[in-house]
């Protein structure tokens, strides 16, 4: 199941607020295609897990208006700005549930950021599998080097 247009917007807001394009990495959260990320990512969990982070999602974006004591204002439609207060606001909060749950939505959105081959290549590093690759092809070449030196 894909997230929602509107959890597509909280996420893509929450990631271009924590991982915006700046002078050290040119990576944003579009160009590492976070909601992608996030949307596959929930398809992997079981149904009750992805309905309770799909509710985190969407606590998330309604409880800005609320705050705000303007009902009908959402996080996704809200100024950058106001939408880095927010999310302070809930790493920052007295609330220690408030605190956990965005505690799990940034390390959902950072794994996702993170996992990004983009942002790989913007920072030169390969993946695992692909370091791996490369050293089992390192360790076959320095083995028939040896194996043609003995003979």
């Amino acid at each position: 199941m894909p997230l929602s247009k509107t959890e597509t917007r909280v996420v893509a807001a929450l990631g271009q607020v924590m991982f915006p394009r700046d002078r050290t990495i040119a990576v944003d959260a579009r160009d590492a295609r976070l909601t992608d990320w996030v949307g596959d990512y929930l398809d992997a969990m079981p149904a009750m897990q992805r309905n309770q982070f799909k509710a985190l999602i969407h606590s998330f974006n309604m409880s800005f208006g609320v705050a705000q004591m303007r009902p009908g204002s959402t996080f996704a439609a809200a100024e950058p700005e106001a939408q880095r207060e927010w999310i302070e606001a809930w790493e920052n909060s007295a609330i220690y549930q408030r605190r956990m749950a965005w505690d799990g939505l940034r390390t959902v959105l950072t794994m996702g950021y993170t996992e990004s081959g983009a942002l790989r290549d913007a920072l030169g590093i390969t993946s695992g599998l692909e370091t791996a690759r490369l050293r089992m092809a390192e360790l076959e070449a320095a083995r028939d080097s040896d194996t043609k030196e003995a003979s």
